[in-house]
């Protein structure tokens, strides 16, 4: 098992969604925490889940609609860097370098 740590891009967004559902849904701010939740739960026993992206490192994308989570094996933990709803262009870029920036 290991640990789950969410990147500060990733927890922007889980910030405004919430507060974007919550004026827009409740019903809908309490499924998304859930979502969440179960997210960290599934990446905890089963990092490997995701499908490998094209960015160095060991990138991984795991869909949970109308989610998408971009994240990263470490040997001791895994990083959620990026979620974002499926409608939603990507927000994360990769440098020329191979660095991982917001842009």
């Amino acid at each position: 098992m290991k640990k789950v740590r969410i990147a500060a891009p990733a927890m922007r967004f889980v910030r405004h969604e919430k507060a974007y559902l919550r004026r827009v849904s409740r019903h809908a701010a309490v499924q998304f925490a859930q979502q969440l939740k179960q997210m960290t739960r599934t990446l905890t026993e089963f990092p490997g889940a995701g499908a490998r992206t094209l960015a160095p490192g060991d990138v991984r994308c795991f869909v949970s609609p109308p989610y998408l989570f971009e994240y990263e094996i470490h040997p001791d933990e895994v990083v959620i860097l990026l979620i974002y709803h499926g409608r939603q262009e990507r927000l994360l870029q990769i440098d020329e370098d191979g660095d991982l920036s917001d842009s």
